[in-house]
């Protein structure tokens, strides 16, 4: 069966982060069973209804890494910001449309799969005696790597299905993610003889034949 997901990464809340520095988020889904990994059909961003989700005098400071997809095409990852102060909030509304392709069992329910969120931390750098900075005003940081890292199974069940995804990661790590994910399936493809099985009476051969006693 061939399934697709919506997520959509609504905001981010430094609860108590252990570090400052620039962060992102990024979303791949991969089936419990096969371990396949979804593709990445496409990304959007949508306006924020509010500016009162960001807080701080750089809140609509241009993101030092703009949004992308993975070289593999099976992950998404948000615009990147940096974060300095405990309860900074940052609202993000992006988000990726995924496909993944899972089994089906004979009684006809479909694999669960993984939606993880990766929690990506570009560590600031030392300055040089001239305090080089970023063109966006915060320092200068190395490469975004994978610090933590939170998933949810989820299954498909009839046609559709929807999640409200709450992230805490570790203690190290504390923040929190809003995010809501949707998925329904497009392609179903059945094998014939299982059909059959499913669709035929189960009788028992030479059932019915006896004569009735008289």
């Amino acid at each position: 069966v061939s399934a697709s997901v919506c997520v959509h990464i609504y905001s981010f809340r430094n609860l108590d982060l252990f570090h400052q520095g620039e962060y992102a988020i990024a979303v791949h889904a991969v089936s419990l069973r096969s371990k396949r990994r979804a593709k990445v059909l496409s990304t959007f961003s949508t306006p924020s209804l509010t500016d009162a989700d960001d807080e701080g005098d750089d809140a609509h400071a241009r993101p030092r890494q703009a949004a992308r997809i993975s070289a593999d095409g099976s992950a998404f990852r948000s615009n990147s910001f940096y974060i300095r102060f405990k309860d900074e909030r940052r609202s993000i509304h992006q988000g990726c449309n995924l496909q993944i392709s899972l089994e089906v069992s004979n009684d006809f329910l479909v694999e669960p799969f993984d939606i993880v969120f990766s929690l990506l931390f570009g560590e600031p750098l030392h300055l040089d005696n001239e305090g080089k900075q970023s063109t966006s005003g915060f320092p200068l940081t190395g490469p975004l790597k994978t610090v933590a890292k939170q998933s949810f199974t989820a299954q498909i069940s009839t046609r559709t299905m929807a999640g409200h995804c709450w992230l805490l990661f570790d203690e190290m790590h504390r923040c929190e993610i809003d995010a809501v994910a949707v998925g329904s399936v497009h392609h179903l493809a059945i094998p014939a003889a299982l059909l059959r099985d499913k669709m035929e009476p189960n009788v028992t051969p030479g059932a019915g034949t006896e004569n009735p006693p008289s």
